[in-house]
């Protein structure tokens, strides 16, 4: 059982690689689950770079979650993440994945400064 701050939606936001390889924005991606070691965070603000559009255009991929970063909170952290204390729900992180709730491994993510974003 995964730490909880807050109930989860049943589904999320994201952007997929759509079947003409152009990106497409879907409703109701799901929520990944949480194996050992991952945190789920919310995002608050996204970015699509130049490399994304090289990816897309030289590694098509339809059904392929789109983007490189973002930067968001914490809002549920694997029991051995909580139980280890290096994240915490309500830390602000940021790092890949363009989607409303990406989850990423809790030792992989970059705290977001203070006075950066919506603090």
């Amino acid at each position: 059982m995964a730490a909880d701050s807050a109930p989860l939606p049943s589904s999320q936001r994201a952007i997929k690689q759509g079947a003409d390889g152009q990106p497409v924005l879907v409703e109701d991606a799901a929520i990944p689950p949480l194996p050992p070691g991952f945190a789920l965070i919310k995002t608050r603000a996204v970015a699509l770079n130049p490399s994304d559009n090289k990816l897309l255009a030289n590694f098509p991929c339809p059904g392929a979650y789109v983007g490189a970063d973002f930067a968001g909170t914490v809002v549920r952290v694997a029991d051995d993440v909580g139980a280890a204390g290096a994240v915490e729900p309500g830390d602000e992180r940021g790092v890949r994945r363009v989607r409303a709730l990406p989850r990423r491994h809790a030792a992989a993510r970059a705290p977001v400064p203070l006075g950066v974003g919506g603090q």
